[in-house]
């Protein structure tokens, strides 16, 4: 992403949407840094936010790694949101989240839908989007403010995301609605600005028409302001970004797998080190990609970084055979000594604290660096 080889590596309609530049990019870790700067964003809207989510939480805090934030508005999401309207009448927002499962129900926020439409203005939109095939999701997870300002990457505006990069074993600030305290929990968001904000909500409006059969027109670039938020600093300026998806067939529609191409695409180009975290290490494609590769430079190194074990009774029973049979690509390819499978923990390492990772972030060689949800 940071030189022309990493940029020429995007190929349109092939493992990439479209390639679009930024003005300014950061990559927020852990959902302390994420909350904290989605509300600077979130304060300075001025016409539309669009909010993407596999989850969305009403009850969830706003907030950094401080206790209270001195902007005078509400602490959880749905307050928050519906402060913002009050005080904009020209603002919109749109909820678009997943119609998920039964599987999942007790996890999260009993008829999501009917608790937002009922508890908030009519300037807040919420739709379920329920025009996947049997047994999809949507897993997106992607803020937009007045197409001037996007951020995207792994973390749900819900429940047990919050957390500090330090990851403290017994922070007590790590609790959900019903108090129940939960594990250290780690993920990323990146924020952008410029044309690749503006793709990013030509993405989510068609997200939201093809859901709701509605159509949103783009905040003309002359009304789009600039709700960057004041205290994030940029880690990339003048970058090209890519922007990769996943789309099940749908009626007469193909189906899109940009994502895995730009994976294998990215490994393809690897010469000495692939860094990885995911929670989840299951795709016999990618795990035959890196076999390959590592075959083929003996000097390559590879490290994963992923959640010792997985939270909930279907994830635990479908993802840990799929790691097994991961790692199992790497002794039959007679690669492993090549690889290193990791665990984080915090504390005394007499009493350890695992930390969950839900991040999905690639890095090779220091050029090329991919984060999202999958």
């Amino acid at each position: 992403m940071r030189n022309q080889a990493a940029v020429t590596l995007f190929k349109r309609g092939e493992n990439c949407w479209d390639i679009a530049r930024a003005n300014r990019a950061a990559v927020l870790v852990d959902g302390a840094n994420y909350f904290s700067a989605l509300r600077g964003a979130l304060r300075s809207a001025q016409h539309s936010i669009f909010i993407v989510g596999w989850d969305i939480d009403s009850r969830v805090t706003l907030c950094g790694e401080e206790d209270e934030p001195d902007d005078g508005l509400p602490l959880q999401l749905g307050p928050f949101l519906t402060a913002l309207v009050e005080k904009r009448p020209e603002l919109t927002i749109y909820l678009l989240l997943w119609d998920y499962s039964v599987i999942y129900a007790l996890e999260r926020e009993p008829v999501p839908s009917l608790n937002l439409d009922w508890k908030t203005p009519r300037q807040i939109k919420v739709c379920l989007d329920d025009i996947l095939p049997l047994g999809g999701s949507h897993h997106q997870k992607i803020v937009v403010i007045d197409d001037a300002v996007a951020f995207c990457g792994g973390i749900d505006l819900t429940i047990r995301r919050w957390d500090t990069s330090a990851h403290e074993p017994d922070d007590e600030r790590r609790r959900d609605p019903g108090g129940e305290s939960y594990a250290p929990f780690h993920d990323l968001q990146m924020c952008v600005d410029g044309d690749c904000a503006a793709k990013l909500g030509e993405l989510v409006r068609a997200r939201w028409h093809a859901a709701a059969c509605h159509a949103v027109s783009a905040v003309p670039p002359e009304q789009r302001g600039d709700p960057w938020p004041d205290a994030l600093k940029p880690d990339f300026s003048d970058t090209k970004i890519a922007i990769a998806r996943t789309i099940p067939a749908i009626g007469d529609e193909p189906e899109v797998r940009e994502i895995e191409a730009l994976y294998i695409d990215m490994i393809g180009t690897a010469e000495q080190f692939i860094y990885i975290e995911n929670q989840f290490l299951t795709s016999d494609s990618i795990a035959s990609s890196l076999a390959q590769r590592l075959q083929q430079k003996p000097e390559l190194e590879v490290l994963f970084v992923s959640p010792e074990d997985h939270p909930g009774w279907l994830e635990a029973r479908s993802m840990k055979a799929g790691r097994i049979r991961f790692m199992q690509t790497f002794e039959d390819a007679g690669v492993s000594e090549q690889v290193r499978l990791t665990y984080p923990a915090v504390g005394p390492q007499d009493d350890e604290t695992a930390v969950m990772v839900h991040a999905k972030l690639m890095i090779v060689d220091d050029r090329c660096l991919r984060l999202g949800s999958s």
